[in-house]
């Protein structure tokens, strides 16, 4: 933990509080956080929006992030009930910081992956640095800064410090939408609530459209807290009829978190199985693993960086062996017709 975070964790036993001092908080906790890994286990419910048709699915993994170069890797299995009928999905996603690479499959095994040169959108329903210290994409530092600070009150509840803080209300569709964060500054600035609110009848009647709530923190490193359970919830942002409608839930519990510990670039890589279709983005073809020895990955990320390859292609190959099937065949017929000329 640095300096600069111990000093600000210190100002808090003081009852003048500003809004700056979060803010400032909230950004060395951010950066007190190079890695970390953790086990999930989430339970979904998802609502179809036009006949309210839910969805229901179990999903297990491990995560594990290099927060300095976006390296990850994303273990998981899923199940899920969708009409009736029971389906599941085994996946391994990995980013090294060159190709993004993903195995995907039923009961264990694999039967498709992808692989491209540029870091795709993992298919997890919430990004999980959002249990940390990010919001929709963004550090929820950087939220604040952009979007100004609309309030700030600090409260004391159950012995604990926390700050609440909105951010300035701007037009969304019929009504008005702004950010709304709720802080323990007593457990290292954990975000223990953060929303995206709405309303039709500002400044009163906010609705918590789009919220993650977190609670069972624990301080799995010096001065770093994070959450045992939390619960996702995203409804319609306007009431139909007086109600607001969910759209889905997402209830997560973690275990397992490890915060900082040193990482190689193997956590971040996959080997592709035999029989296993490659949808080959960097190289723009399609073909299935027969052997190990067929897909030396490494190899071809350095080609499709940068680096000619030193042998050539399957496509040239094809190609020139069809040209000189086709300069065959007219020697063939020219010597043909030469011999009918003669006789």
């Amino acid at each position: 933990m640095n300096t600069g975070f111990a000093l600000i964790a210190m100002a808090f036993i003081s009852a003048n509080i500003d809004a700056g001092q979060v803010l400032q908080g909230l950004r060395d906790s951010e950066t007190a956080v190079s890695s970390y890994s953790f086990h999930w286990t989430i339970g979904c419910k998802e609502i179809n929006p036009v006949n309210r048709q839910e969805n229901k699915a179990t999903i297990k993994g491990k995560y594990t992030i290099d927060v300095t170069t976006r390296r990850f890797c994303l273990e998981s299995e899923e199940s899920w009930t969708k009409e009736k009928k029971e389906h599941n999905k085994v996946s391994v996603e990995t980013y090294d910081g060159n190709a993004y690479v993903s195995l995907i499959g039923t009961d264990s095994v694999f039967h498709n992956a992808r692989i491209s040169s540029f870091q795709e959108s993992p298919t997890w329903r919430i990004p999980p640095e959002d249990f940390l210290y990010h919001f929709k994409g963004n550090t929820i530092h950087a939220l604040l800064k952009e979007n100004s600070i609309g309030s700030f009150e600090v409260k004391d509840i159950n012995r604990s410090k926390f700050a609440f803080i909105t951010s300035k209300a701007v037009p969304f569709a019929t009504g008005m939408a702004r950010y709304s964060f709720q802080i323990d500054l007593n457990k290292g600035f954990a975000v223990v609530k953060r929303s995206l609110q709405s309303s039709t009848n500002p400044p009163t009647d906010w609705f918590d459209y789009a919220t993650m709530h977190n609670e069972g923190y624990k301080e799995v490193s010096k001065g770093i807290w994070l959450p045992s359970q939390s619960i996702c919830e995203t409804y319609k942002p306007f009431p139909v009829k007086g109600e607001y409608l969910l759209r889905n839930q997402y209830i997560i519990v973690f275990s397992d978190w490890s915060v900082n510990n040193a990482v190689t670039n193997s956590q971040f890589t996959i080997s592709i199985p035999k029989n296993v279709v490659v949808d080959d983005r960097i190289r723009k073809s399609t073909y299935v693993v027969n052997n190990m020895s067929d897909l030396d990955l490494d190899h071809q990320i350095r080609i499709a960086l940068g680096k000619k390859p030193s042998r050539l292609s399957s496509l040239h190959v094809l190609l020139a062996i069809l040209v000189a099937n086709a300069v065959f065949i007219f020697l063939i017929l020219s010597i043909r017709h030469r011999r009918r000329r003669t006789a």
